[in-house]
C-alpha cells in the first residue's frame, strides 16, 4: 500500500493555476488557455477546436454595436449599470418577438429563497412567437406593433409597460435601435403594404431570398409580398415570417429556429444591426491539410451534431444525421452547437455584446442549447425508418402477441430515440448496464468524490469583464472547470495519489444554481485498498485544520468544505427538510478517532476539541466540515468531498445514478 504516500501532505502546496487566456487560435483568433489546445499539436502548429474546429468554421466577426449601446455595455456609470443589471428586461421592451414559455416555467432565482447567484432556466419547449402588426381593438401595442408606431407613441407605450426602466434609457435605446436595425424599417413598410390592401385578413410573407451562405442585412429586394390571403403551408418555408394586419387574439406564428432573423429579432440589444445568426444554409469550410490533420470534431461528448438539414430530406448525400456529406463522407453542415461555441469566445479585434449581457447571455446560451437539442429531437422523429426504430417499436410486439380484438387506438405511436442521444432512455440504460458491468467485475468500490466549481476561481475572476460576477459569465465556469476536471483525474488516475486505480466511473451535472460539479467512483488495487484505519487517514480528513501550521488548507476549508449553516439556524437552507433538520445529517457527532462500523464503513474523526470559526454568519465546528483530502482540496481551491465507499459494491450505483433520471450524462 503507499499509505506512506498518501499521508505525505506537507504545505506549501503548488496551487493548480490555468494561467492567462492568452492563447491566439491561428484559424479565427479566439482566446484560449494553453491547456484547450489538442492533442496532436506541435510547438509550431498550437491547434484549437472548441472555437472554430481547427479553421473549419468561418463566420464573419460580430457588428460592432452603435456607440450609444457599446458605452451602456462598458461605462460604470449609475445609468450604465442600472441597464445591465435590467438588460433582460430593456431586450424584452425593444424584442419583435416574445419568448414562447409561460412566465410560470421560467426560473431566476434559488428556489428557496437562498442568496445563491442569479441563474435562466426553463420548463418545456423553446420557441419565439411572432403576432399580428396591428393589436387588436381595446389592446396596448406590444412587441413588434411598437415598431409601426410614431416614435413618441411607441415610447410612451414603452414607458407605461416598463415603469421600472430608466426613461433616458429607453428614450435612447429606442432612437438608436429605429437607425440600426434594419428589421425595425422592413415591419414599418410590410405594415403600409397592408394597409394599402385594406383587408384585415390579408397577409404578407417575409422571405430571405439572398445567399444561404451570407451574413448581410436585408434588403429591400430580399422581402417578398405574397398575394393576401396565401398562407397555404406549402408556400412558406424555414426562411419565412408570416405578418398579418390583425389577427385573433390566441392566434401567434411561431418563428422557426432554422431562420437568419431568429435570433436577431429577439435578441435586439445583443444583434443591434441586425446581424443574421444560424440558418440551414452555413457550411464548413476546408482549411489547409496541416491545420485538420487528425482533427475531427471538437466535442468529446460525441454528440455536437445537429441535423444537416430541417426534415432530413435536403438534396445531396447524407450522413445518419441527415448532414449532408463531403467527399470523405464527413458532415460539411455547419451544426448549432458549432456555431454557438464560435460564438461564445472572446476574439482578439472582436466586440461581444453576447458576452457583456449578463443575465440576457445566460437566456441567450438556454436558448440556443434548447434549439441546438429540439432540432436534434425532431430529426429522430421525422427519420425513424434511418434509424430502424421498428426494431424498437411496441406496436409489432402487440399485435404479433395480441389476439384479434386488440385496439390499436390504445397503442399509439411512439418516437424511438437512439442510445446515441446523450440523455435519451436507451442512452441511460446503456451505460447504467456498462457501470454495473464494471462494479460486479471489480466489486468493492474505494472513494466517491464529489467535486464542484468554484466561481472564485482565479482563472475565472481574472477573465472577468470590467463590473462583471461569475454568474455573468458562465462560459468561463464550465471551461475552466472541464479543464479542473481533466487535471483531477489525471492526478488520480495517472499519478496515482490515492494508489493505482483500475477502473473510473463518473458523472457530470449542473447545480439548480448553475455550478457543474462531477460525481466520481474509483476502484483501487487490492492491495491499495482503504481496508484499514491508518489507510482511510491517510486520505481523508473531516476536522477543522490548525490555522498556523496549515494555513492554506485552512482557508480553502473554511471557503468551501462546511456544510450550512442549516437546520434552525438557517430556514431557508436546501438541504433542510419540512422540520428544518438537515437531510445530510449535519452537524455529525464528534469522534476521537476514525473507526469502521460492524459494515466495514468508515466514521471519520471528528476531534471535539473546541475549535470553532466563523462561517457565514455562524460559529462551526468539526461536526460540520464535510469529508475532505487535503491536497486535493488545496491544490484544486474548490470544494472536493471525498467519502470511502468500501463497503459499497455495485448497490452503491443505485444512489450514484438516482441524479441522472434527469438526463446528465456518464462517461466511462
Amino acid at each position: 500500500m503507499l499509505l506512506a504516500a498518501r499521508a505525505l501532505y506537507r504545505e506549501p502546496v503548488e496551487i493548480h493555476d490555468l494561467g492567462r487566456m492568452t492563447e491566439v487560435c491561428q484559424h479565427c483568433d479566439a482566446l484560449h488557455w494553453n491547456a484547450e489546445r489538442l492533442s496532436m499539436s506541435t510547438k509550431t502548429n498550437v491547434l484549437f477546436g472548441t472555437c472554430c474546429n481547427s479553421g473549419r468554421i468561418q463566420l464573419p466577426p460580430l457588428d460592432p454595436p452603435p456607440d450609444a449601446i457599446q458605452s451602456l455595455f462598458t461605462n460604470q456609470d449609475p445609468v450604465s449599470k442600472e441597464f445591465r443589471s435590467n438588460i433582460r428586461q430593456y431586450n424584452n421592451a425593444f424584442a419583435f418577438t416574445s419568448l414562447g414559455v409561460p412566465k410560470r416555467r421560467i426560473v431566476t432565482h434559488n428556489h428557496r429563497g437562498g442568496s445563491g447567484p442569479y441563474s435562466f432556466r426553463i420548463q418545456g419547449e423553446l420557441c419565439h412567437w411572432s403576432g399580428s402588426l396591428a393589436p387588436n381593438e381595446g389592446e396596448d401595442p406590444v412587441f413588434a406593433q411598437l415598431y409601426i408606431y410614431d416614435p413618441a407613441t411607441a415610447l410612451e407605450a414603452r414607458r407605461r409597460r416598463n415603469s421600472e426602466l430608466n426613461p433616458i434609457t429607453l428614450q435612447t435605446l429606442q432612437d438608436v435601435l429605429w437607425e440600426s436595425h434594419p428589421y425595425a424599417a422592413i415591419y414599418r413598410h410590410a405594415h403600409e403594404l397592408l394597409l394599402q390592401d385594406g383587408s384585415m385578413d390579408c397577409s404578407i410573407r417575409l422571405h430571405c431570398i439572398g445567399d444561404k451562405r451570407r451574413y448581410n442585412l436585408p434588403i429591400a429586394n430580399e422581402v417578398a409580398v405574397i398575394i393576401p390571403g396565401n398562407e397555404d403551408a406549402e408556400a412558406s418555408g424555414p426562411r419565412d415570417i408570416i405578418l398579418h394586419r390583425r389577427t385573433d387574439t390566441n392566434t401567434l406564428q411561431s418563428l422557426r429556429d432554422g431562420h437568419p432573423a431568429y435570433t436577431c429579432l429577439h435578441y435586439v440589444l445583443l444583434f443591434p444591426t441586425g446581424q443574421h445568426g444560424w440558418h440551414w444554409g452555413l457550411r464548413l469550410h476546408n482549411p489547409t491539410p496541416r491545420a485538420i490533420s487528425g482533427v475531427g470534431n471538437f466535442s468529446a461528448e460525441g454528440q455536437d451534431d445537429d441535423p444537416g438539414s430541417e426534415d432530413g430530406r435536403e438534396g445531396g448525400e447524407t450522413d445518419d444525421e441527415g448532414n449532408e456529406a463531403g467527399d470523405e463522407g464527413k458532415s460539411r453542415s455547419l451544426t448549432q452547437t458549432r456555431f454557438y461555441a464560435y460564438r461564445l469566445h472572446s476574439r482578439l479585434n472582436e466586440f461581444s455584446t453576447i458576452l457583456r449581457a449578463g443575465k440576457l447571455l445566460q437566456q441567450y446560451i438556454v436558448d440556443a442549447w434548447a434549439s441546438s437539442d429540439q432540432v436534434r429531437l425532431n430529426w429522430f422523429r421525422m427519420n425513424q425508418s434511418t434509424i430502424r426504430a421498428s426494431l424498437y417499436s411496441g406496436l409489432q410486439d402487440a399485435t404479433a402477441n395480441a389476439d384479434a380484438s386488440i385496439d390499436l387506438n390504445s397503442v399509439g405511436r411512439r418516437t424511438i430515440l437512439p442510445s446515441s442521444y446523450i440523455g435519451g432512455a436507451r442512452h441511460m440504460h446503456g451505460i447504467f448496464q456498462d457501470s454495473m458491468a464494471i462494479a460486479r467485475y471489480f466489486k468493492k468500490i474505494d472513494l466517491f468524490i464529489t467535486v464542484t466549481a468554484n466561481p472564485h476561481w482565479v482563472e475565472v475572476q481574472r477573465e472577468l469583464l470590467p463590473g462583471q460576477d461569475p454568474s455573468d459569465r458562465p462560459d468561463l465556469i464550465a471551461r475552466v472547470f472541464q479543464l479542473k476536471k481533466e487535471a483531477i483525474l489525471r492526478d488520480i488516475l495517472k499519478n496515482g495519489i490515492f494508489g493505482q486505480p483500475v477502473a473510473k466511473i463518473y458523472t457530470i451535472e449542473f447545480q439548480k444554481r448553475g455550478l457543474p460539479h462531477m460525481h466520481l467512483l474509483i476502484f483501487l488495487e487490492e492491495e491499495h485498498k482503504l481496508y484499514s484505519v491508518a489507510a482511510v487517514d491517510s486520505c481523508i480528513r473531516a476536522y477543522w485544520p490548525d490555522p498556523e501550521t496549515e494555513p492554506q488548507l485552512f482557508a480553502i476549508v473554511k471557503q468551501v468544505m462546511v456544510h450550512g449553516p442549516c437546520g434552525g439556524t438557517n430556514p431557508n437552507a436546501p438541504c433542510n427538510d419540512q422540520k428544518n433538520r438537515c437531510t445530510k445529517k449535519y452537524p455529525r457527532p464528534f469522534q476521537d478517532g476514525t473507526t469502521m462500523d460492524e459494515e466495514g464503513y468508515p466514521v471519520y474523526h471528528r476531534p471535539n476539541d473546541g475549535r470553532e470559526y466563523v462561517v457565514r454568519g455562524v460559529k462551526v465546528h468539526n461536526g460540520y466540515i464535510v469529508p475532505h483530502n487535503p491536497y486535493l482540496s488545496v491544490k484544486y481551491q474548490c470544494h472536493i468531498n471525498v467519502e470511502c465507499a468500501v463497503r459499497y459494491g455495485p448497490s452503491c450505483l443505485t444512489q450514484f445514478y438516482g441524479s441522472l433520471i434527469s438526463g446528465s450524462g456518464l462517461h466511462r
